[in-house]
């Protein structure tokens, strides 16, 4: 006797990148739609260019407040996470 075929998982939307614009889509179907999301990136971690394209210290290349959510109402901008840690910085992967 043949086992059934098991069946593949569904999800309401996969998003490819997990770029600034990969991680605002992710939010806005997941948060504010309540779709059932899947996130895919090359990388190992999320960031876009700015994970491929770093360098020590770095934040973003204008000023951060083009690149932030309207969302986020903690601000990194001042060096400190949600809990009040200090943000760590990342190595640059190689």
């Amino acid at each position: 006797m043949m086992s059934p075929t098991p069946t593949p998982p569904t999800h309401d939307a996969i998003i490819v990148g997990a770029g600034f614009a990969g991680l605002y889509a992710v939010h806005v179907l997941r948060n504010r739609m309540g779709l059932d999301v899947l996130a895919f990136d090359a990388a190992s971690d999320v960031g876009g260019t700015w994970y491929w394209n770093c360098y020590p210290g770095a934040r973003v290349d204008i000023e951060s407040v083009h690149y932030s959510y309207s969302f986020d109402t903690i601000s990194s901008r001042n060096g400190t996470g949600r809990n009040g840690s200090a943000l760590s910085r990342r190595s640059c992967p190689t």
